[in-house]
């Protein structure tokens, strides 16, 4: 559901409201986010580093 309509069906007039009072962050969301995060990073650092060409010395 998305939160704009169930803040309209609750009455309220702000979609901020209804997430400041009804949505709660966990600590296991965190981690799942800090986890989708992580690995989009080193997927863009390994592709970065499939296009740098190395030079013998």
């Amino acid at each position: 559901m998305d939160i704009k309509t169930i803040s309209h069906m609750l009455g309220h007039t702000d979609a901020g409201f209804t997430m400041n009072t009804y949505m709660h962050v966990t600590d296991s969301m965190q981690q799942n986010v800090a986890d989708t995060m992580g690995e989009l990073l080193k997927s863009k650092k390994d592709e970065n580093e499939e296009k740098i060409i190395k030079f013998p010395a």
